[in-house]
């Protein structure tokens, strides 16, 4: 081999191939680079080059490239030197990227063997050039790789965030950088580009990266083409995603019609679908997933791949399933109009009903905080209607977290309305559909219609009668089953009893006068009474005994 060392050299721009350096057997090597998701946190992905010597490995220096092939025009990251002794000998070069910014490298490890890696900052690894492969350890950070990670980012990108807002509060200061997946699929990365970034609901799909003027790259834009409802998500879907409120970065990952080799900055992303939206904030990340052709419909589901090609599967499973599911989604715990339905809410005394009619019938989903309702009859998307009325109890200014009834406009022949209700246990398993029957026959059609308008009505008249919430979904329960008005009556709570008359309450008797004016009162009343006692004995004197002698 020689008394020298011999080159071995990464290239961070070779991604997912193979090469190798050097015809001669003794200096020979072959590098396989493959991208994969980084499996200790899901926001980052890894770049491994595993290193094949076809010599002795310690007599290799290994040099690190940021581009192809090129030793002579850009300087190397650092060079990996001498490693004299074999347990030196780096098996692996692992090097990390986030999945908001895929060219900018956040850390390098050198991996020696299974319990010696060694993951070392980049800036570090700079600004050192080279060193020693005994000298690695005072650059490494230590095994806790997600903390590591995160805290690399933070610095890279000076902790800025993006406020995601819902409202009229304009977008700001993004940067939206449009990534290939395949052929069909890509995503948009959105990044802040200012101190204080906002990303708003009616931008996310419609963000236009076509060059503008003032913009630094051709990647990096300003603002977004006029949104409608179309190309918006509800925000009944975002309250999850509005408690964080600020996060590293927004992806949203978009399929087109007819398939293009790479991403065009001019692209319109609002005549593509989008299928998929990632909110990002270190190792937390939360997912919103199509389920419908219309986008009325989003789920948190999340989705698993481990590179890019596992991802364009995923993404042509996402558009198949939701394109074949044109659904009317029906939103039981929305109380005020939402996309896709039109809305309607009349108030009254003992409930609130709340009216959700679409365009055309479809097979309905019926979602309860944001999931399919475990309501058994409504569970599937069997009903095909779009009309229904959903029922909320309300005693005074007090409204039922759930609803009681739930009355759907069939879309078979009359269009009759079916009803199903609860049993007020607040479970939605237990719920039901309404039946009734007249001497042992089951009401069928018409008939059965007409009387769940009846219960309806008994409903709204007899519920007056109480102003706590829990004896009237107790009196409600029992109307919806009672067979006649004598039963309603007997489900009827109670009034409390009229009080007897109170008596007049007589007037409080004056305080007795103080002690020391009932002693003065007795002292006086006793001298004023010997006094006048003294008084008569000399009147009587002068005027009898005088006149007798």
């Amino acid at each position: 081999m020689g008394l020298g060392q011999s080159y071995l050299y990464i290239y961070l721009d070779y991604r997912e191939r193979k090469y190798g350096g050097c015809r001669d057997p003794e200096t020979r090597y072959d590098v396989h680079a493959s991208k994969a998701v980084e499996s200790e946190c899901k926001n980052f992905e890894v770049v491994t080059y595993k290193i094949e010597y076809k010599g002795d490995g310690r007599y290799f220096d290994i040099y690190i490239y940021e581009n192809k092939e090129s030793v002579i025009k850009s300087s190397y990251i650092f060079a990996y030197c001498w490693p004299s002794i074999e347990s030196h000998v780096a098996k692996e070069v692992r090097v990390y990227y986030s999945i908001l910014a895929p060219n900018k490298p956040l850390l390098i490890s050198f991996v020696r063997g299974q319990n010696d890696v060694h993951n070392c900052d980049i800036d570090q690894l700079r600004n050192a050039g080279w060193d020693w492969a005994s000298s690695i350890t005072k650059y490494s950070l230590g095994p806790e790789l997600s903390k590591h990670l995160n805290e690399a980012f933070k610095k890279a990108f000076w902790n800025r965030t993006i406020e995601f807002a819902d409202g009229d509060e304009p977008s700001k200061d993004i940067i939206g950088s449009p990534r290939r997946i395949d052929d069909k699929n890509y995503r948009i990365i959105y990044t802040p580009g200012g101190s204080f970034s906002v990303l708003n609901n009616s931008c996310l799909f419609t963000f236009n990266t076509e060059i503008q003027p003032g913009a630094k790259s051709p990647e990096v834009q300003f603002g977004c083409d006029s949104s409608t409802s179309k190309y918006r998500i509800d925000p009944y879907y975002l309250e999850p995603v509005k408690k964080k409120k600020y996060y590293l970065g927004i992806i949203v990952y978009l399929a087109r019609e007819k398939e293009q080799e790479d991403v065009k900055l001019d692209e319109k992303h609002h005549e593509n679908t989008a299928l998929f939206v990632e909110f990002i904030n270190e190792c937390e990340t939360k997912y919103l997933k199509r389920k419908d052709k219309n986008g009325y419909w989003w789920a948190e589901e999340a989705i698993t791949y481990k590179d890019d090609k596992t991802l364009g599967s995923q993404m042509d499973t996402i558009a198949k399933d939701a394109n074949a599911n044109e659904v009317n989604t029906v939103l039981i715990d929305k109380k005020a109009s939402y996309l896709g339905v039109t809305f309607k809410k009349e108030e009254s005394s003992p409930y609130n009903k709340y009216t959700h009619e679409f365009t055309k019938a479809h097979k309905t989903t019926f979602l309860f905080t944001r999931k399919i309702t475990d309501i058994t009859p409504l569970k599937s998307t069997s009903i095909t209607t779009q009309y229904v009325e959903v029922y909320y109890l309300k005693a005074g200014d007090d409204e039922d977290t759930q609803p009681f009834l739930i009355v759907v406009k069939t879309n078979e022949g009359e269009q009759l309305r079916k009803g199903y209700h609860f049993k007020n246990k607040g479970k939605f398993t237990d719920w039901k559909e309404f039946t009734f029957q007249t001497d042992g026959k089951a009401l069928t059609g018409k008939e059965l219609e007409a009387k769940l308008l009846e219960k309806i009505e008994k409903i709204k008249e007899y519920g007056i009668c109480t102003n706590e919430l829990h004896l009237l979904q107790e009196l409600t329960y029992k109307i919806l089953l009672a067979k006649d008005e004598e039963e309603i009556k007997k489900a009827i709570p109670p009034k409390d009893p009229d009080r007897p008359p109170t008596l007049p309450v007589p007037p409080p008797e004056p305080e007795g006068l103080p002690i020391v004016w009932i002693i003065a009162g007795s002292v006086g009343g006793a001298v004023l009474l010997i006094a006048s006692t003294v008084g008569y004995a000399i009147h009587w004197y002068n005027t009898t005994i005088r006149l007798l002698t």
